[in-house]
């Protein structure tokens, strides 16, 4: 009965697709950001493993180099969908910003690399205390980058709003703003810790790991309710492609790097690209309540947001291949 029951709902999926394949492909607007996102950034770079892509749908990117802006475009209603932190969303839903968290791209997760916060060899910061009075990077405000550091100083007994300073650097640049002193820390994701590493000179402190030892959304996609109810077969037909992407990126990583280049999604040399270590990233692409809500504790207990929400009012984790 169970194998009749999946049999019926795939042959009626199919239908539905078939059905919207059929008109002119929907056009979708779609805002992403600068790291943490390769296996979405793989459908633009390599269309021909999205099955629905072209047929059902098509998508006009547009990069943001941070989170505030991409989430102006979004509530303005310039995207249909975008991406956006697990932190960045939940305060942004704190804000009364509308939206529904429809997957996940990648985590902050013990199962994959974790970003390192680095600081000059010769640096006095040998832990949290130290950093008082000192200059921290952040990518963006209200970023996640940001909540850890916030965390970190917290940690070492510090206000995060009187004994440190914060100031924006994007993440490609982190490495020479802090071996020129123009800042003291900076955040380091897999490729950038990777080559900031090996050129040598600086040293870790901490990664996300001792600041939140729990799993975390790190890169979501989300769009509006409104596009859901008006394209509901479109969302899950993209959803399915990102989904194989997901699988694609995960079982030919290199491949899927050197293709990325190819296609100037990543501006960055094979030497360096190619051997850097990487995060997790779900297989179902299915967004977690629960980690949010865990997030979300911690964003309110280290005042980064000031109001609960229900978690579960952001999030549809039925539109994924189920």
């Amino acid at each position: 009965m169970r194998t009749i029951r999946l049999c019926v709902v795939t042959a009626l999926a199919l239908f539905a697709f078939a059905r919207i394949a059929a008109a002119e492909p929907l056009l979708i607007q779609i805002g992403h950001g600068p790291a943490g996102e390769e296996q979405l950034w793989l459908m633009k770079a390599r269309p021909d493993i999205t099955p629905n892509q072209g047929k059902i749908y098509n998508l006009e990117w547009h990069l943001f180099g941070g989170a505030e802006p991409r989430f102006k475009a979004f509530d303005a209603g310039d995207l249909d969908i975008a991406t956006a932190s697990g932190a960045s969303a939940l305060f942004a839903a704190s804000k009364g910003v509308p939206f529904k968290l429809i997957a996940s791209i990648s985590m902050e997760s013990t199962k994959g690399f974790n970003a390192h916060f680095m600081v000059r060899e010769d640096s006095p910061i040998h832990g949290f205390a130290d950093l008082k009075g000192k200059i921290m990077a952040v990518n963006a405000y209200k970023s996640g980058t940001e909540l850890w550091e916030r965390i970190a100083a917290v940690k070492g007994g510090l206000d995060p709003d009187k004994d440190v300073k914060f100031a924006v650097v994007g993440f490609p640049n982190m490495g020479n703003a802090v071996r020129s002193k123009l800042i003291d820390v900076g955040s380091f994701g897999g490729v950038f810790y990777y080559n900031e590493n090996k050129q040598g000179g600086l040293r870790t402190i901490f990664t996300t790991k001792d600041i939140i030892p729990e799993d975390e959304e790190l890169q979501m996609i989300l769009t509006h309710q409104e596009f859901i109810d008006k394209h509901r077969a479109v969302v899950k037909a993209f959803l399915s492609d990102f989904v194989a992407s997901t699988k694609w990126f995960t079982e030919h990583t290199k491949e899927s790097r050197e293709d990325l280049i190819k296609a100037q999604m990543v501006l960055l040399k094979p030497e360096e690209f190619l051997p850097s270590p990487e995060m997790y990233r779900k297989p179902s692409g299915k967004p977690s309540i629960a980690d949010l809500e865990i997030q979300q504790d911690v964003l309110l207990k280290y005042g980064f947001q000031d109001t609960k929400v229900k978690v579960a009012d952001y999030v549809d984790d039925t539109l994924v291949p189920q």
